[in-house]
């Protein structure tokens, strides 16, 4: 899937893709890409459109394919001037059909990361799992104390260490969980909010309350979190 960022028209002509062997044309005549629009390459577009539906996106099947290794590969994308448009490099493959996207968040931009649905969003603005950054579980919590009855959420930012799942649990001063915000959710980095009610849907009360994060075989972390008048 290609996005057009730019504040100009691109002719597509000319421009060509490929891995990190060979490249083939996107296509061979004439065809202008709109500022802000997408467009989605693909070995099958039948196959495509069977498989998501219809698209209003621009849909090309270039005349060649190159083969993708599962083991590790690139994905290069290359304009009519011979310059470098793009390119990831890749080590694994994600399961279960999740895709690597771009991140169209200005906070995490250029930084590739695994879509949050199985088979990506082609032709729609990318929702990403941010890649795990950082060597320690770090929190934001703000506001903290935050007012339910002055309409007020908590947002939390996070970043984590890679490793294996992470969760993201409410508690409150009996240890009980009260809410459950993430869990088991590979490790990424990203911000979450937090209404100050239970998994049931009912207001807390008033009061202090632990959020405790863990990230499988890596690290974990708690703090308070208040509930004010």
């Amino acid at each position: 899937e290609l996005k057009n960022i730019s504040n100009e028209t691109i002719d597509m002509s000319g421009w060509m893709i490929g891995n990190a062997d060979s490249y083939v044309p996107v296509i061979s005549t004439e065809l202008p890409f709109e500022s802000g629009e997408y467009m989605v390459l693909c070995q099958d577009s039948l196959a495509m459109v069977d498989y998501y539906g219809e698209f209003s996106t621009i849909i090309r099947q270039p005349t060649g394919w190159a083969t993708l290794r599962n083991t590790g590969d690139m994905i290069r994308l290359r304009d009519n001037y011979d310059i470098s448009a793009d390119s990831i490099a890749y080590e694994e493959l994600f399961g279960d059909n999740f895709t690597w996207a771009l991140s169209d968040d200005t906070q995490y931009e250029g930084i590739w990361g695994r879509s949050v649905v199985s088979g990506g969003t082609p032709g729609e603005t990318n929702d990403i799992l941010n890649p795990p950054s950082a060597t320690s579980i770090t929190v934001t919590v703000e506001p903290n104390p935050f007012s339910i009855s002055r309409g007020e959420s908590a947002q939390i930012e996070y970043s984590v260490p890679p490793g294996g799942t992470m969760s993201i649990r409410i508690y409150d001063r009996d240890g009980r969980i009260v809410r459950t915000l993430l869990d088991n959710m590979p490790a990424h980095d990203d911000e979450i909010e937090w209404d100050g009610r239970s998994d049931a849907g009912r207001q807390l009360q008033v009061g202090i309350y632990i959020i405790f994060m863990e990230v499988a075989g890596a690290d974990s972390y708690k703090q308070t979190i208040v509930i004010s008048p």
